[in-house]
């Protein structure tokens, strides 16, 4: 990550002096919009590479010394040093992983409006989802009353619920 920040970083010089003269010049480094760092972040996770230890033997033991890309057809062995790399997969959240605590999507609540991070399309992975009506009980219209009471009105409303299957 630090690397596309760095390639990111853009010059910028502003001017001081009586209007606008350029007596002085003042300069730093700035970091782009981001959504700009964010679209090259996930340009580096899309074209990561699996890699592999390559171990020797040592006085300890076996050690680890060189990654190298795990895909055997390839000529080249070594990932380049901008290179994002991983050593094994990351796990599926959708489906429940007990042995490494994961409780994935299904009954989780989504919203089916929205394209947002919670919208029911990629929260559900693709299982659909279960709309269901609730009616929502709360208090409501609260009021002080003196001395040493509050005393509130019931209100209810009838919502839609989403639910991954």
């Amino acid at each position: 990550m630090l690397e596309v920040l760095k390639e990111s970083l853009k010059l910028e010089c502003r001017c001081h002096g009586p209007s606008a003269s350029c007596v002085t010049e003042t300069c730093w480094n700035s970091l782009p919009a981001f959504r700009e760092i964010g679209v090259k972040m996930q340009n580096k996770v899309d074209s990561s590479q699996r890699v592999r230890t390559r171990k020797v033997p040592s006085r300890s033991g076996m050690r680890n010394v060189a990654l190298l890309l795990d895909n055997s057809g390839s000529k080249i062995r070594k990932p380049h040093l901008s290179s994002l790399v991983y050593i094994s997969n990351s796990p599926t959240y959708c489906e429940p992983d007990f042995k490494l605590k994961i409780v994935g999507t299904s009954g989780r609540i989504c919203n089916r409006t929205t394209t947002d991070a919670d919208n029911c399309g990629l929260l559900c992975c693709g299982r659909g989802y279960d709309t269901h009506e609730m009616t929502k009980r709360w208090l409501c219209h609260c009021r002080f009353e003196w001395c040493c009471r509050v005393i509130c009105k019931k209100c209810k409303k009838n919502v839609e619920v989403t639910r991954c299957k």
